[in-house]
């Protein structure tokens, strides 16, 4: 019986070990202060989006290897797939620091969420003082 428990330990903590040191990806929830991001290019507005009057957000999970490069962009909710495509062509282009945890930068997965508002009185002058 002793015997039986202690090749089940040793074959969970085997299991859990190469889980754990696998090198996956972390997965960070919100909008972590802990990560950095050193180039953010924003999304151009669809030409198409504008003349329809489409707006909303897009969020994406973006997975940022160790040295802070985008390498996957993944779709969680889109409004339309014009501004999907317009976020995860700017996405791909961000830059971050490295993630660290305990000590050694590893590889993390993230949501960002882009939000597309056409502003009507942009184009508007302003009223005269």
């Amino acid at each position: 019986m002793k015997t039986r428990f202690l090749c089940l330990f040793g074959l969970f903590v085997l299991l859990f070990s190469s889980i754990l040191f696998s090198g996956e990806p972390v997965k960070v929830k919100g909008t972590s202060k802990a990560i950095t991001i050193l180039k953010k290019v924003p999304p151009a507005y669809p030409a198409g989006a504008k003349k329809e009057k489409i707006q909303g957000k897009v969020v994406l999970e973006v997975t940022i290897d160790e040295q802070g490069k985008v390498v996957g962009v993944k779709t969680v909710e889109s409004v339309h797939s014009s501004l999907e495509e317009a976020a995860m062509v700017a996405i791909k282009q961000w830059e971050y620091a490295p993630f660290i945890m305990d000590g050694k930068p590893v590889a993390v997965i993230t949501t960002v969420t882009i939000n597309f508002a056409l502003d009507e009185g942009k184009d508007k002058p302003e009223p005269a003082k």
